[in-house]
């Protein structure tokens, strides 16, 4: 399985945090988005401590082992990663960048080859893009995590097999707001996104037009699934 990443992050002052990993081991390949939205500077600076130490768990990780077999990896991912969130809401609350139930908002995707983890907390997007009938097709997958919300507070998991030539969007609620399903279908159809920099171009089109309708703080990123 080939996956291809891309991201965009709004050039403008930005108070959202975006990280992006993609590595191989062996020809099995890894690959990490996480975005926390933001609207402030308190906000900005919750989500680049988190997605920082985010950065630092996940090069830390035992790709050797996760490699032999991604199925019960991924099992084991959403462990640590309950556990690594949970630690960080700690630290954030500790520093008074967040307060009580005000958890940062964050979502992300975990990939070892063609295995999955979603997670999502706080009205972030998530979309499934594949192809219906010969024409593209955009699904939201937010509510199915948001629904796993635990009373702590962690964001809601799922994890799940990718099928191939697929894409997972992942768009803070100021990047989706001007845009309406059929822009995201229409713009990212899976049968034309052929390349890494047609990916990038499609992504920024999207953000240059919510950008001229008044978005700010705009991030989002996409996994897309090859042969």
């Amino acid at each position: 399985m080939n996956l291809t990443a891309v991201s965009y992050w709004q050039g403008a002052e930005n108070h959202s945090a975006l990280l992006l990993q993609h590595y191989c081991y062996r020809k099995v390949p890894f690959c990490f988005l996480a975005l926390c939205a933001g609207g402030n500077e308190s906000q900005g600076r919750a989500g680049a401590y988190l997605t920082g130490q985010l950065l630092r768990w996940f090069r830390g990780l035992p790709f050797r082992r996760l490699a032999r077999d991604p199925e019960r990896s991924i099992s084991v991912l959403e462990r640590d990663m309950k556990s690594r969130l949970g630690r960080l809401d700690e630290e954030l609350e500790a520093g008074g960048l967040t307060r009580g139930k005000n958890r940062q908002p964050v979502s992300g995707i975990f990939c070892v080859d063609d295995c999955f983890l979603l997670f999502s907390r706080g009205g972030q997007k998530i979309f499934l893009l594949n192809r219906d009938m010969g024409r593209g097709s955009v699904r939201c997958l937010s509510d199915v995590t948001e629904k796993g919300t635990s009373a702590a507070g962690l964001p809601g998991m799922r994890q799940g097999i990718l099928q191939r030539d697929v894409g997972i969007l992942l768009a803070t609620d100021t990047f989706c707001r001007f845009l309406a399903d059929s822009d995201i279908r229409e713009c990212l159809y899976v049968d034309e996104l052929e390349d890494e920099s047609r990916i990038r171009r499609r992504l920024y089109e999207l953000g240059q037009r919510c950008e001229t309708l008044g978005g700010r703080d705009m991030a989002a990123g996409i996994v897309l699934s090859g042969p």
